[in-house]
């Protein structure tokens, strides 16, 4: 199971919840598993990783290997125009030949036909949509004096999109094939500061809703 587990810092909201532990329930635990998930699904609807510091996610292979022959046929056509004379434009269209031959061999250039949407940008990790619909949570609660603990779990739950999720963090089985898109945080990772902040204010909300009964 692909799931979060990330620390998150509640400075300013300690004394608050030891004061209002029954803030933390099924109903806090609902609205940060919707408004988590949400946003991290527009986040890498946008091609952004939802791990602090992991930024944009990187090009799929096929638009990188056209990416120089891209550049090297904007360069000819950009020194014709400034009136190079050694240079012609079949030199720039064989350049655009060899890019268009280059995406043509790849994701996700060769699933078009069945995907007209797919666009090579963003990198959204998104062919049906199936795989990031399946991003929900589960919320776990224990109210015994002895062991009380609120405990919210985000991430895929089904067997299908937890190695989905595998193979965006590790890649392809072979080096080079897939580059490496991690979505889920593990060890020191954390969640992006805007993630961090949707959660803490669930949590002040939540605080407030039993302050004010």
């Amino acid at each position: 199971m692909a799931k979060i587990k990330a620390t998150i810092s509640l400075k300013g909201l300690e004394r608050l919840l030891k004061k209002f532990p029954e803030a933390l329930d099924l109903k806090t635990g609902g609205a940060m598993v919707d408004q988590v998930t949400r946003e991290m699904r527009s986040m890498i609807s946008k091609g952004v990783s939802p791990i602090e510091g992991k930024g944009r996610f990187p090009d799929y292979k096929a638009v990188a290997a056209a990416k120089p022959f891209k550049e090297a046929a904007s360069q000819i056509t950009k020194a014709i125009r400034e009136g190079d004379t050694t240079l012609h434009k079949s030199d720039s269209k064989s350049y655009r030949n060899l890019a268009r031959a280059a995406e043509k061999r790849g994701y996700p250039y060769n699933v078009r036909k069945d995907f007209p949407d797919k666009r090579p940008k963003p990198v959204n990790l998104k062919l049906s949509g199936k795989f990031l619909r399946s991003l929900t949570g589960k919320v776990n609660i224990n109210k015994s004096d002895a062991r009380r603990y609120f405990e919210v779990r985000i991430g895929f739950f089904n067997k299908e999109s937890v190695a989905k999720e595998s193979g965006h963090r590790y890649g392809a089985p072979k080096p080079g094939d897939q580059p490496h898109r991690p979505i889920i945080p593990v060890d020191n990772e954390k969640l992006a500061k805007r993630l961090q902040l949707i959660i803490r204010d669930v949590i002040r909300k939540a605080i407030d809703r039993v302050r004010n009964k």
